[in-house]
């Protein structure tokens, strides 16, 4: 088993190539990156700007063909991730 990121760099496409992926759901839950700050930076400019630009049309359609789709956004509230 290899994570996205070793597949992309040994010219692996995880979509294509492999012999299982798993989906994103409850059981995979572990395995997304979240973007977070400590509290005292939520009003952080630069921050507010980074998530905005994350979340536009373009930007995600340029991480979707540098990345081969296998990049994908999930856009969930953080009580999602509770155990």
């Amino acid at each position: 088993m290899i994570s996205n990121t070793v597949a992309l760099e040994g010219h692996l496409h995880v979509l294509t190539d492999s012999i299982y992926h798993e989906k994103v759901d409850q059981s995979t839950k572990d395995n997304i990156n979240i973007l977070a700050t400590a509290a005292k930076n939520k009003n952080n400019k630069a921050y507010k700007k980074l998530v905005t630009l994350y979340h536009k049309k373009d930007i995600q359609s340029y991480i979707k063909k540098k990345y081969y789709g296998t990049k994908i956004e999930v856009n969930k509230p953080l009580s999602y991730f509770d155990n």
